[in-house]
Formats: structure tokens, sequence, C-alpha cells
């Protein structure tokens, strides 16, 4: 069975169509994205998890309106959740399966350039669905 690797970089718009179009191609992240996605994560666990961290839009702010309010960072998860949840309507037909395994793909893709510096966990998530 063939895999795809993804490292953020060096996905082809051919290798995006197949993996939409062939649920058994299976996509991996690549050990080097892997490895910098676990460093910027401990470092922002390390250097910004406290209330007195500058403030980070999206990160320890609010959005839109509320980008100057600060969340507490016991307060972080439950703001992330909700996040997701307010931008979680939608109205007409379902995407397709293969928009779908796309769009997972190409954000995956994207979080793996780790200019986000997501947990890895979400990256694996992602691919666990395109899977």
């Amino acid at each position: 069975m063939q895999t795809i690797t993804i490292d953020g970089f060096n996905l082809t718009a051919q290798q995006v169509v197949n993996v939409s179009r062939a649920p058994l191609l299976k996509v991996a992240l690549a050990d080097s994205s892997r490895a910098a996605l676990k460093q910027s994560r401990d470092y922002i666990e390390s250097t910004w998890m406290h209330d007195e961290a500058p403030m980070m839009y999206s990160f320890n702010t609010g959005v839109g309106l509320l980008k100057d309010t600060r969340i507490k960072v016991e307060h972080i998860e439950l703001f992330q959740t909700q996040l997701i949840r307010a931008h979680s309507a939608g109205i007409g037909e379902p995407f397709s399966e293969e928009v779908s395994r796309a769009t997972m793909l190409l954000r995956a893709n994207a979080f793996a350039s780790n200019y986000s510096a997501p947990r890895v966990e979400v990256v694996d998530r992602l691919l666990a669905f395109i899977n």
C-alpha cells in the first residue's frame, strides 16, 4: 500500500487529488515535522502557558471584538472548544467525501509546516480521519 508523507512543504496538487480519490492511499506525517511540532509545542507550553505571558491573538486572547480580552490559562481549553463550536455551523449540502478528504489533507499539511505550532496530536487526528 502506498503512503504519502507530508511535511508542510512538498505536497503536490496531484497527491491531493490522489488522496481525495483513493481511500486506501495512506498519509503519514514526516518525522522531521513531528519533531519540529513537538519542539514548538514544548516551547509554547513552557513559555506561554501562564497568565502573565504576552497576549497573542486567539491563543490567549479572544477573537474579533474580543481581541484585547485575555483568556486565562485555566479557561483556554474551554475557549478553544467554544471557538470551534461557534464555527461549526454551515448551510447547504455536506461536502463530498473527496472534498472532505482533500480539505483535511490540506489542513494537516499546513499544520505540518509548523507555522501555527499545533499539537502533533491535531495533525495525527486529521491523518487518522483520512486513513
